[in-house]
């Protein structure tokens, strides 16, 4: 548990510094209130097209494998990032590309490491696992953001982007072999992709409290 705790701590420092970076390098390059509006949007829409289906890949594929995958997707992608404004070749719409591949990112590691920290824990230690992963989330939000302001004005971009290397090369060298230990595969495929959705979403509609919860959200 405290490797996968410090690994998402390592990968929502680095989420948190690209918000800021993502926001300010879309003013600079472009001048345009409205294209950092459309770049947060380019941030965010692979969690709406992904998300539905991203607790189904969770379910039917090795939680392990999906940590190491997002988070070497994360290490390819800020390394591409910090090349490219590193070589002076760093402009809007490169930037908007890869920063869809850092909300795809998200889209699948989010379920996948809620789902592991329950096999992890099982469910009488779940609800202080989660409240100890919320710590971790609030204070890569105070230091991630921190971060990306002081090297946004002392430094570069670039560096920045070095940082989100750094920080997803961490957390991924942290997670590496939990492997059986976060749980395997929990639903063989035999029903559907579509059928399974269809299922989730009406249990997650008949519970009281999941779904006050979505409401309240929403």
């Amino acid at each position: 548990y405290r490797r996968l705790w410090v690994s998402g701590l390592c990968v929502n420092t680095a989420r948190w510094m690209d918000l800021v970076v993502l926001g300010w390098l879309a003013l600079q390059l472009t001048g345009s209130p409205f294209m950092v509006g459309l770049a947060a949007f380019a941030r965010s829409a692979p969690m709406m097209v992904l998300g539905p289906f991203a607790g189904i890949v969770a379910d039917r594929s090795q939680r392990a494998c999906v940590l190491v995958f997002t988070q070497s997707l994360g290490v390819a992608t800020a390394l591409a990032l910090m090349l490219l404004f590193v070589t002076g070749h760093g402009a809007y719409w490169p930037l908007v590309g890869l920063e869809a591949a850092f909300g795809a990112l998200w889209a699948l590691d989010f379920p996948a490491r809620r789902t592991a920290l329950y096999s992890l824990v099982g469910a009488g230690r779940v609800a202080t696992a989660i409240s100890l992963e919320t710590v971790s989330m609030q204070i890569a939000k105070m230091v991630g953001s921190v971060l990306a302001g002081v090297g946004l004005a002392h430094l570069s971009p670039a560096a920045c982007f070095g940082a989100m290397v750094a920080c997803y090369a961490i957390g991924l060298t942290v997670s590496l072999g939990l492997g059986s230990r976060i749980g395997g595969v929990a639903h063989r495929a035999s029903t559907s992709v579509t059928a399974s959705l269809g299922a989730s979403v009406r249990a997650a509609w008949q519970e009281p409290t999941v779904r006050a919860v979505l409401l309240i959200t929403v």
